[in-house]
């Protein structure tokens, strides 16, 4: 896969092919200097009726001062598995509308021994980390969001929905998320138990299976992301992150998996707070960090011919003979600030 994405590219990553970071890509940093890196977390897979919208995985970056032959190695999180369209003739009358075996039989029980599956499994976080003092170092990790369950949750709104978390204390243990019938999201550090957990980083990263009861009865195989997401049941699985998301206790037609914590290392300085946007696969992406606070305007590009910063100035403005100011119109006002509540646009 990594042969074939960057195939005529000028991307140069090895892939680690043995071991826990089986799967992970290698990047050798070129030269000294200061780098914006950002993470992507993947998406959450789509339960079997609950497909409308799927729980995105998180946008974070930060810079971070980096040194020639340095290695990072990262980890790009994939998608979690959706419910459908399933992988029996049973399972995709479900996905087709044409069986509500699944929910008459949780209304008359109230549980699902009998029938299991139809959540989604967990999105992989993408992990960045590197190797100090002979011990991994984790520098940004973007969560993926948790995986939906068979059935959306008709109480709940938009209000419930928790902001997007992140940590930055490495004390904190990088934990996975609890576990119940669906895997819990994989974290930093942690020992997995149960098959449906997403691994931790340390162990591996590898996606939860698919819980046992789902497997058994409608071989409903939803697994968790590569980075950690977690197994579904009929409820969703968990997200992958520095700490992994929780998810129900019981297996609830109805329970969501949580989607992971995300994780900006204190060396760094964040550049953009976490922002739960991904709909697909993670990505990941480092640049040259390009400094524009001495311009007007904060934002500029690099000059192709002398690689240094060309201030750039708003819609309407244009720059002053000193490379920095920005001047409106006629070149009678200096651009002192933007006005509160105008949607403005970088050419």
């Amino acid at each position: 896969q990594c042969d074939s994405a960057y195939y005529n590219t000028n991307v140069s990553v090895t892939v680690e092919k043995e071991g826990p970071l089986r799967g992970v890509q290698v990047w050798r940093v070129p030269a000294a200097n200061r780098y914006l890196i950002s993470a992507y977390g993947a998406a959450g897979g789509k339960g079997a009726k609950n497909h409308k919208k799927r729980s995105h995985g998180v946008f974070i970056s930060a810079t971070f001062q980096l040194e020639k032959d340095e290695l990072l190695y990262i980890l790009v999180g994939q998608q979690g598995d959706d419910a459908c369209p399933g992988g029996t003739v049973q399972t995709q009358k479900i996905c087709l509308g044409e069986s509500s075996l699944i929910e008459e039989d949780y209304k008359l029980k109230k549980d699902l021994k009998d029938w299991a599956g139809g959540g989604g499994g967990g999105g992989g976080a993408t992990f960045i980390f590197r190797l100090k003092d002979g011990v991994f170092e984790p520098l940004l990790i973007a969560a993926g969001g948790g995986g939906k369950a068979y059935l959306k949750d008709q109480d709940s709104s938009l209000d419930d929905v928790p902001l997007e978390q992140f940590e930055n204390n490495t004390a904190v243990p990088g934990v996975n998320g609890r576990t119940g019938a669906a895997g819990g999201g994989g974290g930093w550090e942690d020992t997995t138990l149960f098959p449906q957990t997403g691994k931790s980083l340390l162990e591996g990263g590898e996606g939860g299976q698919a819980c046992p009861q789902s497997l058994a009865k409608l071989q409903w195989a939803t697994s968790g992301g590569f980075g950690g997401g977690g197994g579904a049941c009929t409820s969703g699985g968990g997200g992958g992150g520095y700490r992994g998301g929780h998810v129900s206790d019981a297996d609830d037609i109805t329970a969501d998996g949580q989607d992971g914590v995300s994780f900006v290392n204190p060396a760094g300085e964040i550049f953009l707070h976490p922002l739960a946007a991904m709909e697909s696969h993670g990505e990941a992406e480092i640049q040259v960090y390009l400094n524009c606070s001495h311009c007007h305007s904060g934002n500029c590009k690099r000059d192709l011919d002398t690689n240094l910063p060309i201030c750039i100035c708003e819609m309407g403005a244009v720059l002053a003979s000193d490379n920095v100011t920005c001047i409106v119109g006629l070149g009678i006002q200096p651009w002192v600030a933007r006005l509160a509540g105008c949607a403005t646009s970088t050419p």
